[in-house]
């Protein structure tokens, strides 16, 4: 199994092995230096992750690898907690590198919390290795080192290694761009490595990650492209070259589409260091040509943000008050931007003793709104002007696209929600329709700000002629329209409905930010042609 494979070229030294009491123990905000191993006996001690919370149940294991960025969230919980750091140094990593142990990017297949199937023995080797390391003793540390083995080992029998062949093939494609991007890599060449036909490994590519194996290696040459202009004086001419382009003026054109940022542009605005407090934040501020260093990246729907930009945000911001407030004291920003409505006044008033702050009134502006008070803040008003006046050229033209599929029609914006129905209003990415796409609102959905949660025999009387339903389901859209289907409650409402109901995929309906509604707008054409067919 590929878990196996990948464990079977690493080699493992425990650094440290105690047992401590979970509401004595502390890591404060920092990022992880080698592999962190908690085995939680018998409390709920919670951690934030890369600005995911996490609370670890009884009988559980936490894998932090080296890198991420981790705190120990108070109160601890009573109960136990045994805590080994270990590094790993992998072989093939040996022949360029040398023999160096694993910093970043560890190839230890298994991260976050693990369920034990067998918790008391694993307890009790714990209990062993921190006994022994505690000795300091030669022989009792080489003990403490095959303990090590053993839980390593143990998960691997509990972690999830049950991949398919085709699934650890797309794996050996992966490893092979992330090591050569810069490399003239084709499709041919990967599916080969795969073992697949063209075509299959491309669908399966797709399917399986959610993009397509060429853009994925646009990413990873991008995301390198980046690193390397945070270089002093940078020449786009070299960046170009050793990210796999021989040609600088090809490189800077791939560079807008996929970033939506000229390189050069990029390079300016970096120097500027605006941290996004709220998820909505990053869309305004990207608007801007502005990507912030600083943001929430543990939405769901922010899986577009985190792909292009994780290298970018190099400060990871959750819903933890404390966390973030630790974080951005560090992280030292120029200026945070917020939202008024997620965010209590006096946590307001401890986030603008960090740094200058803007918390747009979420309420009372609409988006264009949100875009020129951040503007007005950072001094950027004839920049949001300008894009502001390219949206509404886009608009227009959108518009005329998408007149010969949806005419006459009344539309409604749906989310399905655990609590029942959510139709969506103007203040929300529906907007783009009823506004700049001038389509009617179903029935009182005109007069819905925000949004109002309906009961399902409900949307009957709304008399749409059009109904898109946001289904929940992450990356896995196919399987969330087969589980609506597959509903006794979905079958008599879509009854009442008579077929006039078109799923659509949740993002970017849950991003209400300019940059959101402009990738909208290119998405429209296509959407509703698909639609009419």
């Amino acid at each position: 199994m590929k878990e196996r494979k990948k464990m079977e070229s690493m080699w493992f030294k425990l650094r440290s092995a105690e047992k401590v009491r979970c509401a004595d123990w502390r890591h404060p905000l920092g990022y992880l230096d080698s592999h962190l191993l908690l085995i939680n006996v018998d409390g709920e001690p919670m951690v934030a992750v890369d600005g995911n919370l996490v609370r670890l149940h009884p009988g559980s294991a936490f894998v932090g690898l080296p890198g991420q960025l981790l705190q120990a969230l108070p109160p601890g919980e009573n109960g136990d907690l045994y805590i080994l750091r270990f590094d790993t140094i992998e072989e093939d990593r040996c022949e360029k590198q040398g023999l160096r142990v694993t910093e970043r990017s560890s190839a230890f297949p298994f991260a976050g919390e693990i369920a034990l199937s067998d918790a008391v023995r694993t307890n009790e080797i714990c209990l062993q290795a921190a006994m022994d390391w505690q000795c300091e003793g030669t022989r009792e540390r080489l003990r403490a080192q095959a303990a090590l083995l053993e839980l390593i080992s143990r998960l691997a029998e509990d972690g999830d290694s049950k991949a398919s062949a085709s699934e650890a093939a797309l794996c050996r494609t992966i490893a092979y761009m992330e090591r050569h991007s810069e490399r003239n890599i084709t499709i041919d060449e990967l599916a080969e490595m795969a073992g697949l036909s063209r075509y299959y490994y491309m669908r399966l590519f797709k399917s399986s990650y959610g993009i397509s194996a060429m853009d994925y290696l646009t990413e990873l040459r991008m995301n390198k492209a980046k690193r390397l202009m945070e270089q002093s004086k940078p020449k786009l001419r070299e960046i170009a070259g050793q990210v796999g382009y021989a040609d600088e003026f090809y490189f800077i054109r791939k560079f807008k589409q996929q970033i939506g940022i000229p390189p050069a542009t990029y390079i300016r605005n970096r120097k500027r260091r605006v941290a996004a407090y709220s998820f909505p934040n990053i869309g305004q501020l990207l608007a801007l040509q502005i990507v912030p260093f600083a943001a929430p990246m543990d939405h769901g729907w922010t899986d577009l943000y985190r792909r292009k930009y994780r290298t970018d945000i190099s400060t990871t911001l959750s819903h933890h008050y404390e966390f973030n407030l630790a974080a951005l004291r560090d992280a030292r920003p120029d200026c945070i931007i917020g939202v008024d409505a997620f965010l209590p006044p006096e946590e307001q008033q401890r986030v603008r003793e960090i740094a200058p702050a803007l918390f747009v009134p979420w309420r009372t502006d609409d988006w264009r709104g949100h875009l020129r008070r951040i503007s007005e803040f950072l001094d950027m008003s004839e920049g949001a002007e300008a894009w502001l006046r390219r949206y509404d050229r886009l608009a227009a033209r959108t518009r005329e696209q998408v007149r010969r599929f949806v005419r006459q029609e009344k539309v409604l914006v749906v989310q399905r929600g655990e609590d029942g129905y959510h139709v969506y209003g103007r203040k929300t990415v529906a907007g783009v329709l009823y506004e700049d796409l001038g389509m009617t609102p179903a029935g009182r959905a005109a007069a819905i700000e925000f949004r109002e949660t309906v009961a399902p025999e409900e949307l009957a009387r709304f008399e749409a002629d059009r109904i898109l339903l946001m289904l929940p389901g992450g990356g896995d859209p196919r399987g969330a329209r087969e589980r609506l289907a597959s509903s006794e409650e979905w079958k008599r409402t879509a009854a009442s409905l008579g077929g006039r109901v078109t799923p659509v995929e949740a993002w970017p309906w849950f991003d209400y930010s300019a940059y959101a509604q402009e990738r909208f707008l290119l998405a429209a054409p296509a959407m509703f042609r698909a639609f009419s067919n």
